[in-house]
């Protein structure tokens, strides 16, 4: 199997620059990484994707630049289209990992699954406040880390676009895992999500969230 990193990026290099440190120091050299740069506005990104990519990662770290700011899904969904990897590990940039066992212990799990199968380093099985449907609590993965068979990623569609920019957008593939006969597995590693760093934990971004939640309970409450 052939592991692919994706890594969608958008200012704040020193995030972005410390993931690519636990990735080189944590990661099989074989495992390609891609790191998605949805139009930065800081300099800095470039220049240090640039670093890396003469450097420590040469031969394995490839810089796409969207055209357009597209949001973290639509950049995500990008990213893991140009993956060569049949196996992908989408990775948020505000993540920390100290775990050098990541692939294998993704290897061992995909061993055991034939079933479609989402995998996720924290799962959320009681009611967050926002994954509850008449009374009913749909658990799922958070985003901030999946990987997954890179096949039925695609044959699901990946994230749906309509709770762009972000947020629910992992309870909804995960509902479309299980409603397709998959399983949602937790990854026993040790990770760290540093969160909201950013868009923020903002008014503007609560509303869009309930916005998304809405969104999301219309889509699934049949």
């Amino acid at each position: 199997m052939k592991y692919s990193i994706v890594i969608p990026s958008y200012n704040h290099w020193d995030l972005t620059h410390s993931l690519l440190f636990d990735i080189y120091n944590n990661f099989p050299q074989d495992v390609e990484i891609l790191v998605v740069d949805d139009c930065s506005q800081d300099a800095e990104v470039l220049k240090g994707l640039a670093w890396w990519q003469e450097g420590m990662l040469k031969g394995r770290l490839h810089v796409l630049i969207n055209k357009e700011n597209l949001g973290f899904l639509r950049t995500a969904n990008f990213g893991v289209s140009k993956a060569t990897g049949d196996i992908v590990m989408l990775i948020s940039n505000d993540v920390r990992i100290a775990d050098k066992q990541v692939v294998s212990k993704i290897t061992d799990i995909l061993s055991v699954y034939e079933n479609p199968v989402l995998i996720g380093s924290r799962l959320l099985d009681y009611d967050t406040g926002w994954n509850t449907i008449d009374g009913v609590v749909h658990k799922y993965l958070e985003g901030w880390f999946l990987s997954f068979r890179k096949a039925e990623w695609e044959k699901f569609g990946g994230f749906d676009t309509r709770y762009t920019i972000c947020d629910c957008e992992d309870m909804d593939i995960s509902c479309t895992y299980l409603k397709n006969g998959g399983s949602l597995v937790a990854l026993n590693a040790e990770m760290l999500h540093l969160g909201a760093q950013t868009i923020g934990y903002t008014e503007k971004r609560e509303a869009n969230t309930r916005a998304n939640q809405e969104r999301w309970r219309k889509k699934w409450q049949s």
